[in-house]
């Protein structure tokens, strides 16, 4: 997922990546939302002066935007993810338990290693 969405930014740009800041009601702390689906294009909603209705806006916000400032999103992803490495973590260990005593099996290993690959980015250079 990481690779996809580096790849996407370094072809594409970072400019796709959309965002909208709203501010918040009562204190007007500005909140980024991100959007439900890429690429979401800001253009397909242009219209001619005159033909476009402003009451439609809040509901295209509704259903066009995560209901999560970024910040609060980013840290349910981050729990989500820590809880998947977990439960992978404890069946990886069951495993190891159950299959740690078998016999090493040379061509097993060696298919694997030819089926591997390697990529050269060691890391995001704009950040």
């Amino acid at each position: 997922m990481m690779r996809l969405l580096r790849n996407k930014s370094a072809h594409l740009g970072q400019s796709l990546f959309r965002q909208v800041g709203l501010p918040r009601i009562g204190d007007g702390k500005l909140l980024v939302f991100i959007p439900r689906q890429w690429p979401y294009i800001w253009e397909r909603l242009i219209k001619p002066a005159g033909q476009s209705n402003p009451s439609l806006f809040p509901q295209l916000l509704r259903e066009g935007l995560i209901h999560q400032d970024i910040v609060t999103y980013s840290q349910g992803l981050l729990a989500k993810v820590q809880g998947v490495i977990a439960e992978a973590s404890a069946v990886l260990n069951e495993a190891y338990e159950q299959f740690r005593n078998l016999p090493f099996y040379q061509a097993a290993l060696t298919q694997l290693e030819g089926n591997s690959e390697s990529y050269d980015f060691e890391n995001f250079t704009n950040v």
